[in-house]
């Protein structure tokens, strides 16, 4: 095994030494290839960062009306019932009071 890895090297110390430089210069290109993408990859991390803290900063100006539209709603859950309530009960008393009055007009003879 240990043969086969010796056959695959050149023989002549040259060729080893440009063996090497060429996969030197492969690995140092890979690099270079490297550190580009990770410098795109931090630009995009860096644009994704200020879009967080806009949309954070979004956040906090909006999340006070969002407060009180919530407050609202649930105050409209509770008045609405009974401000339903109270009309109805009114509206039966004023037709209650309406027909009170044109059967004692009817009955008892008061002029109007």
């Amino acid at each position: 095994m240990h043969e086969d890895a010796d056959r695959d090297q050149p023989t002549d110390p040259g060729d080893r030494r440009a063996a090497w430089r060429d996969e030197a210069r492969s690995l140092h290109e890979e690099a270079r290839a490297l550190r580009g993408e990770l410098s795109a990859i931090s630009g995009s991390l860096l644009r994704l960062e200020a879009c967080i803290k806009s949309h954070l900063e979004e956040n906090a100006k909006v999340l006070p009306v969002l407060e009180d539209l919530v407050a609202l709603r649930r105050g409209s859950q509770i008045v609405l019932p009974i401000l339903v309530k109270v009309v109805a009960a009114g509206s039966t008393v004023a037709c209650s009071l309406w027909a009170a009055a044109y059967w004692l007009r009817d009955h008892v003879n008061v002029k109007w």
